[in-house]
Formats: structure tokens, C-alpha cells, sequence
């Protein structure tokens, strides 16, 4: 064996050593990111206080705000070294608003996908995305933000609506494309 095939042997066994160093921080950076999302979501309140409410016919039920909950919520994420981003992502069926927790070194722990619709005012898109922000935040950070009504509002405004089985199917798997 010649000194250049020694020497190159040496180099390939290097770069080996060096892909797998890397693969194990990779892995050990993940576990961290998802431990300190963990331990964000076990100091998170369980509940978040309304100060706000809806009264609209026979539609009822008290909430809380984006703010409330961006405030009770993103203090608590900064502690453990995480943030939020949102995005949007087009697909074949439509564009979606996406929310990511996301850990100091990038990783991405937990993403939550809502649709929007497009085909609207400027003032109503608005709406829909504080809105969404709202629901998509308070489920990153599994906190309740609104009373619970186990879907009974949602249940009958459904059968008034005549909502098929395939608008139900295709609402149930909105989140297939993330």
C-alpha cells in the first residue's frame, strides 16, 4: 500500500467520523429543542383568563384575545429558549397559515396548520388571521383560551348549515400537508 492510499484511507476514515459527529449533534440538538418545549408546555398556565366575549344571536361564549394570550404565552416559550413564527404555505387546495415553535438553534418542535380563505376583503382577511393566530397559538402552547362547549354549538350549527360528510372528511384532514 502506497503512502497516497494510506493517506487517502486516513482522509475517507475522517470524513466518516465527521458525518457521524454530526448525525449524533443533530439528534442531541433535537432531544434538547424538544425537551425545552416539554418543559415550556408543563410551566404554560393551564388556562388563560377571557376578557373578551361574543353575544350574537344565539352564538355566546366569553375568550380570550390574541393579545391576552400572545402575552400569557410567548414570556413563557422566551424562558425556555423558544419562539413563534408564522408563515404561509401554498398548496393544491388552498393557502394555509402556519405557526411554529421553533428552538434558539432553529429547530422547529411543533408546527399547527389552519386554512385561510382567499377570495375576501382586506379587512376580513385580517380578521381571519388574528383569529387564526389565536387558536394556533393557544394549541402550540396547549392552553385553553375560550369556554368549551365539547363541540355542541359546532354539532348543531353543522346540521343548520347541512354540512356534507365530505366537507367534514376534507376539514378533518386540513392538516394532511404538514
Amino acid at each position: 500500500m502506497s503512502t497516497l492510499d494510506i493517506l487517502l484511507y486516513i482522509v475517507i476514515m475522517v470524513f466518516q467520523l465527521n458525518k457521524k459527529e454530526m448525525k449524533m449533534n443533530k439528534v442531541n440538538k433535537e432531544v434538547t429543542a424538544l425537551m425545552q418545549y416539554g418543559r415550556a408546555l408543563h410551566a404554560m398556565p393551564s388556562a388563560i383568563a377571557f376578557n373578551a366575549s361574543v353575544n350574537y344571536g344565539a352564538t355566546k361564549f366569553k375568550f380570550a384575545n390574541f393579545k391576552a394570550v400572545r402575552d400569557a404565552v410567548l414570556p413563557v416559550f422566551a424562558e425556555y429558549n423558544l419562539a413563534v413564527r408564522w408563515t404561509s404555505k401554498k398548496v393544491e387546495d388552498g393557502l394555509y397559515l402556519v405557526g411554529e415553535v421553533f428552538y434558539s438553534d432553529g429547530e422547529v418542535v411543533n408546527t399547527f396548520s389552519l386554512p385561510l380563505r382567499t377570495e375576501i376583503k382586506n379587512q376580513d382577511m385580517g380578521s381571519d388571521l388574528t383569529y387564526f393566530k389565536r387558536y394556533a397559538l393557544s394549541a402550540l402552547a396547549n392552553v385553553v383560551t375560550d369556554e368549551d362547549d365539547d363541540g355542541n354549538f359546532a354539532d348543531k350549527a353543522e346540521a343548520a348549515r347541512g354540512i356534507s360528510g365530505e366537507q367534514v372528511k376534507a376539514l378533518k384532514q386540513t392538516n394532511r400537508h404538514f
